[in-house]
Parts: structure tokens; C-alpha cells; sequence
């Protein structure tokens, strides 16, 4: 009665599975919500028009401009750009007037900079409201700490003394632990890969997390990842373990017990 249920590795993992898919799903509508509220279409609708815009230029006057400065078309182009417009051949000069005849650098670069900036946002909150949903309001609703994988494979969250996880516990648990920690700084450090060129340092980070989780599962006594230690809880099988209400009333059914044991131990 007081010890701790664990649930098996396989219910774990089918819970798993089932929350994440549904997880993704309300990610990516909660991310397409903040798409529309913040036109983020708008931003890749002018970023395909300035790549259609610079690469017929590229297509136009690249060959020309590396046959004039005898370089590759982007140092071609440098040259041409510091060059004095009086000394340039009509050829030139006409590659000169059309580059200054497209979209400023200045307002590219801007909008590539809300793109990224933007797929952020809605990378953050769309998974943040997931959350919420799915691993906070969902368990406050269900109790125990069950998730709607939980509640199907029969799985629920205690605390190590097998008292029921408060609302604290569980907020650790689903914002700190799973959300920040198991979610967002795995996304952040994808996105370093992609954009900032930290392949190496960023890949082992990932693995080093990935490895402490997986540790943590397997060899730890309540089988306990990153969030549980966080925050001080315990994935339990829910048909066969013992949940108390409070600590308080955890104590007074040992107190009960112990008292039957000795009222019932002969003299």
C-alpha cells in the first residue's frame, strides 16, 4: 500500500507516443493562429518576390559582370557596386542602374529577419498552448496528473510516498521540467544548427541530453526523467497503486495499520 506502482516501460511509451502526436497537432494549430495574427505569410510572400527579384538579375547581367571584372558573379557584383559609374561600360552601367532599381538590401534583410523571428514566435507559443491544454489543464481535469495518453494506458503521477502531486507539482512538472527543459531548449538549440552554424557543439548537447533522459529512465530506482526530479513526482500504475489524498491521511493509515497489527499481535 505505501510503496510505489511503477508503470511499465511499454504503457510509458504508448502514453508517450499518444500525447506527443496529439501535442503536435495543437502545436501546429496554435502555431497557424499566430501565423494569421501576425501576417506571417505577408513576410514570405515579399521574401520569394525578392528572391525571384535577385535571381533574375543573377540571370540577366551575372554572366556579363563576370566576364567584365573577370571574377565570380557575387565579387563581380562587390566590384561593380565600388566602382565610379562614369568609368563603366554601357553593359555595366546598365547592371549598376538595375541592381539600385531593386528592393533595398536593407528591407530584404528585414524581412528575412521577421521570418526567423516569427517562425520562433510560433514555434514558442504554438507548443507553450499545447502544453497548457494537454499537460496542465487536461490533468487538472482528469486528476493524478494524467494526460489523455495516461488516462487510456492507465498510468497516473504520485509523489514518492505515494501522496497525490498538487497543482505546484504539477506546474513544475509541465513548464519547467517538460516544456522548458525536455521541450524548448532542444527547438533553440535546432534552430542555433540551422541558422548560427553550432553544428558540432549543438549536436552534442542534444546527445548528452538525450542520454541523461534515457539514463535517467532506465536507471534510476523510480525510473524518473528530467521533469519527475524537477518536479517530485512519479509515474505509477494507476490500477494497482495506492493513492493518498494528503500526507496527513497517509500517516493515519499507517498509524491504523500499525495499530491492528499490534492490537492483533498475541500477547
Amino acid at each position: 500500500m505505501f510503496t510505489v506502482q511503477k508503470s511499465s516501460l511499454s504503457k510509458r511509451i504508448a502514453a508517450f507516443l499518444l500525447d506527443l502526436i496529439l501535442l503536435t497537432i495543437l502545436a501546429v494549430g496554435f502555431a497557424f493562429l499566430v501565423s494569421l495574427v501576425c501576417n506571417y505569410d505577408h513576410y514570405v510572400d515579399l521574401s520569394t518576390r525578392y528572391y525571384e527579384e535577385y535571381s533574375n538579375y543573377e540571370a540577366t547581367y551575372g554572366e556579363s559582370l563576370s566576364a567584365s571584372f573577370g571574377l565570380p558573379f557575387d565579387e563581380a557584383l562587390e566590384h561593380l557596386l565600388k566602382s565610379d559609374y562614369a568609368s563603366l561600360s554601357v553593359a555595366d552601367a546598365a547592371a549598376f542602374d538595375a541592381y539600385h532599381a531593386l528592393t533595398p538590401v536593407d528591407e530584404v534583410n528585414y524581412c528575412y529577419t521577421m521570418i526567423y523571428q516569427l517562425m520562433m514566435l510560433m514555434t514558442t507559443v504554438g507548443i507553450l498552448f499545447a502544453y497548457i491544454t494537454l499537460e496542465f489543464i487536461v490533468p487538472l481535469f482528469f486528476k493524478n496528473g494524467q494526460t489523455i495518453g495516461k488516462k487510456i494506458f492507465g498510468i497516473c503521477l504520485v509523489r514518492p510516498d505515494c501522496v497525490k502531486i498538487n497543482v505546484m507539482s504539477l506546474f513544475v512538472r509541465t513548464f519547467l521540467g517538460k516544456y522548458t527543459i525536455g521541450t524548448m531548449v532542444p527547438v533553440f538549440i535546432v534552430y542555433l544548427i540551422i541558422f548560427a552554424g553550432i553544428g558540432p557543439v549543438g549536436a552534442f548537447v542534444l546527445i548528452g541530453l538525450l542520454v541523461l533522459e534515457i539514463g535517467l529512465l532506465l536507471f534510476t530506482k523510480n525510473k524518473t526523467m528530467i521533469h519527475d526530479l524537477m518536479s517530485g513526482t512519479v509515474v505509477v500504475d494507476y490500477s494497482t497503486q495506492s493513492i493518498f489524498e494528503t500526507e496527513e491521511a497517509m500517516i493515519e493509515t499507517k498509524k491504523r495499520i500499525h495499530a491492528d497489527k499490534v492490537e492483533n499481535t498475541p500477547a
